[in-house]
């Protein structure tokens, strides 16, 4: 699905200049979520992406042009989940994006990860190890956690969802081994393992296991063989210059 950019706003960032854009979500049209977490506003669309825009925790917006009202979401909705929201005439949803986000569908903008990412549903014929390719083929890598506020961050994101299968991100070690590593050999120190994880149960010597997660265990990580399959997370970072 192809979508709609309504405008470019040039917003000075740290040490450069971040070009942020609102990119309407067509498919989520006449929807909204009155939950805000931040001061709702009403003016232009143009005055109300710049309200959005400079909240840090705010990734995307609500629009009634109607009404002149904007409500800000620290969320990037993909898909309309069951629990969340009402129906309502005239509200338009924009994600708000970086310019250098790949420019492939489903990804999402953080500024406080300063970093894009998109969830890939489960393809029964791949494997853990075809994912970190795909995510190279849109210019980043497979997501990586590395703190309790971007593993929360990341749980609030997958809620929408509502899928009971496996998640996979960074993290993985040979079953002998009680360090585990990221994709670019560095030592994982942050981990937000279920009460009986990692288990390693019925391991071969040699034999590598990856971490994983799902909605029906809270995100509790879990150490799984290769042989798993679910779906993924991307994640392209983005450097400030």
């Amino acid at each position: 699905m192809l979508l709609s950019c309504f405008s470019l706003i040039f917003f000075p960032w740290l040490e450069g200049t971040a070009v942020l854009k609102g990119e309407n979500q067509v498919h989520l049209k006449d929807w909204f979520i009155d939950e805000p977490i931040f001061p709702i506003a009403h003016g232009s669309l143009a005055a109300c992406t710049s309200h959005c825009v400079i909240m840090d925790e705010s990734m995307s917006m609500f629009y009634n042009g109607a009404a002149k009202k904007c409500i800000c979401i620290n969320t990037g909705y993909i898909k309309r989940p069951s629990a969340k929201g009402q129906s309502g005439a005239g509200w338009n949803y924009y994600l708000i994006l970086d310019e250098r986000c790949p420019r492939k569908s489903g990804y999402v903008y953080s500024k406080i990860f300063h970093s894009c990412y998109k969830l890939h549903m489960q393809n029964n014929s791949l494997l853990y190890i075809d994912y970190n390719p795909i995510c190279e083929s849109e210019g980043g890598e497979l997501m990586k956690i590395d703190s309790d506020k971007k593993q929360q961050h990341v749980a609030d994101f997958l809620d929408q969802f509502e899928i009971s299968t496996w998640f996979f991100f960074q993290g993985s070690h040979i079953a002998t081994d009680e360090l585990w590593y990221y994709n670019d050999g560095s030592i994982m120190s942050y981990f937000n393992w279920a009460p009986t994880q990692p288990d390693m149960t019925n391991y071969k010597v040699g034999a590598r296991e990856n971490i994983a997660m799902r909605t029906q265990d809270r995100y509790a990580w879990v150490d799984l063989w290769p042989n798993y399959k679910g779906n993924f997370l991307c994640e392209r970072r983005i450097l400030e210059y």
